[in-house]
């Protein structure tokens, strides 16, 4: 299961920053106790400035838990909410496959 959030650009560097710090300072320190989370990616794309990211998990009752988790975090000292307002759009998406990138043989 995956949700993924969608970040319209062009941001301003000071979304930018905002969202870097509310993501290491704030919301991964919190997401580290949800269990069933399996990886978080960030994507960015330069020219367009805009980002997405993807959260994995192991359920929905997960992906449940880590929208819960990352809601209840209160702002740490500095931050501005209007540089924080969410994502654009939001998807719940189910895996349909998974390939595992071939590993090269050791001679």
């Amino acid at each position: 299961m995956a949700f993924l959030g969608e970040f319209d650009g062009p941001l301003s560097p000071a979304r930018v920053e905002a969202a870097r710090f509310a993501g290491t300072e704030r919301i991964a320190p919190a997401l580290r106790k949800v269990a069933g989370l399996v990886r978080v990616l960030v994507f960015w794309h330069p020219t367009e400035r805009r980002m997405a990211v993807l959260h994995l998990a192991t359920s929905a009752q997960a992906l449940q838990a880590v929208g819960e988790t990352v809601m209840s975090t209160k702002l740490l000292p500095g931050e501005d909410p209007d540089l924080l307002p969410g994502p654009d759009r939001i998807s719940m998406l189910r895996g349909a496959a998974y390939r595992a990138a071939a590993v090269p043989s050791t001679p």
